[in-house]
């Protein structure tokens, strides 16, 4: 079907079917498509921009977020010093929102497991494939499980395995504040606006 000025009129294709897949109707509705005037798309885009007020994009780093158990989440009152942990950024990676009524150690969980997932099974995997080859060459000891596997099984990783995951999703960005990567910049309201 042609559409206005010659141009096809684009369409989508609805089916309408009942549970046992009756097709019951088919419509062909056309697809509206809209575009602003030029003047009121530079005015959204100033709007949803920092373009003007740089100043106001301010991030944290991560490590300064979860640091201590989360300790930022504690309370939402902000102070100089809170606010002294961000820092005007041209960047933000991640926007991080939160309900304050959702209790600290919850924020932290899973913030923890979103962003320390990654780099937390990297290092167990390179732990527990360093502790298999060192219980197959005996420098680690072993269990004679000679009813299961036929030769003499390692214990290390399955005993340490499951703790030092968990202790390094829940570390892993103050191990790699230690190392001096600050991981990436987030924005958090009760650090990156001026809270007094």
């Amino acid at each position: 079907a042609g559409g206005q000025n010659g141009k096809a009129a684009e369409a989508s294709l609805f089916v309408f079917a009942t549970e046992d897949k009756q097709i019951l109707e088919v419509q062909t509705v056309p697809t509206v498509t809209m575009s602003l005037p030029r003047t009121l798309s530079i005015e959204i885009s100033e709007l949803t921009t920092f373009l003007g007020c740089e100043d106001l994009m301010r991030g944290t780093r991560l490590t300064a977020v979860l640091r201590r158990g989360g300790r930022l989440f504690a309370n939402s009152s902000g102070s100089a010093k809170t606010y002294g942990l961000s820092e005007q950024v041209q960047r933000i990676h991640a926007f991080i929102s939160h309900n304050w009524s959702v209790p600290r150690y919850k924020k932290f969980i899973a913030l923890s497991f979103h962003f320390n997932f990654k780099g937390a099974s990297a290092i167990t995997l390179i732990v527990a494939l360093f502790a298999g080859v060192a219980s197959a060459l005996g420098v680690f000891p072993t269990v004679d499980d000679t009813t299961w596997h036929g030769y003499p099984a390692g214990f290390c990783c399955r005993l340490f395995f499951v703790p030092l995951f968990f202790m390094l999703v829940f570390s892993y960005h103050d191990l790699c504040g230690l190392l001096g990567v600050q991981g990436p910049t987030v924005f958090l309201d009760k650090v990156c606006i001026h809270q007094v």
